[in-house]
C-alpha cells in the first residue's frame, strides 16, 4: 500500500490568495489536481510526505524530497497578488 501525506497550504475555491501569508502557501486548483493525480498514478512508493503548494515565488516549504512524483506546479500566487 502507498500512503501520501499531503500537507495542503492555502487552497481556495476562487483561486485568489486573500491574505499576504497565502502568497507563500497558496495552491491553485490546477496544481492541487496535479499533485493528487501524481500520487495516485505513481507506480511504487511506500510513503511520501508532500507539501501542497503552487510554484510561489515566496514559498516557505521545500518539496525536493518528493521530486520522484514528477509533480511540477504551474501557478504562482504572485500572479494574483493585490498591490
Amino acid at each position: 500500500m502507498s500512503v501520501a501525506a499531503l500537507r495542503i497550504g492555502s487552497f481556495r475555491m476562487d483561486d485568489m490568495p486573500s491574505h499576504p501569508r497565502q502568497l507563500m502557501t497558496f495552491i491553485s486548483k490546477r496544481d492541487m489536481v496535479q499533485l493528487v493525480q501524481r500520487c495516485i498514478d505513481h507506480p511504487d512508493y511506500h510513503y511520501v510526505d508532500a507539501y501542497g503548494i503552487s510554484a510561489n515565488t515566496g514559498a516557505c516549504w521545500d518539496n525536493t524530497h518528493a521530486d520522484f512524483l514528477n509533480c511540477h506546479p504551474q501557478d504562482n500566487a504572485e500572479d494574483h497578488a493585490v498591490r
